[in-house]
C-alpha cells in the first residue's frame, strides 16, 4: 500500500466509524489506540505514513536524571567537547540540554 492509498483508507475508516463514535470528542485517545479495532487500524496506517505508534509514550526525564546529565555535560565541556557533541552522546537535544543547564545555572 502506498502513502496515497493509506491516506484514503484512513479517511474512509474515519467516515465510516469515527463520526458516530462515543469517544470521538473524548480526550482519552488511548481508548482508540488500544481498544477500538478501527483506531488500531488507523494507527497502523499512520505508522506506515511515518508516524509513531500511539501507545508509545515518550518517557519524561526526572530531575535526578537531568542533574546527572548536566554534571556529565559540564565534565565533557571542560574536556573541550561542544554542546552539540555532548547532546548527541547523552541522547538528548541540544535545546533541552541548554534549557536544563540554564535552569541549574551551569551555562
Amino acid at each position: 500500500m502506498n502513502k496515497k492509498e493509506a491516506r484514503i483508507a484512513i479517511l474512509d475508516l474515519q467516515e465510516k466509524h469515527c463520526t458516530g463514535c462515543d469517544y470521538r470528542c473524548s480526550r482519552d485517545v488511548a481508548h482508540c489506540w488500544t481498544e477500538c479495532a478501527t483506531g488500531i487500524r488507523i494507527n497502523e496506517l499512520g505508522v506506515l505514513l511515518g508516524g509513531r505508534i500511539g501507545t508509545d509514550q515518550k518517557k519524561t526525564r526526572t530531575v535526578n536524571e537531568w542533574n546527572a546529565f548536566c554534571k556529565k555535560a559540564v565534565t565533557m565541556s571542560d574536556k573541550g567537547m561542544t554542546y552539540v557533541g555532548i547532546a548527541k552522546k547523552l541522547g538528548v537535544t541540544t535545546a533541552n540540554l541548554h534549557t536544563q543547564m540554564k535552569k541549574r545555572g551551569l551555562k
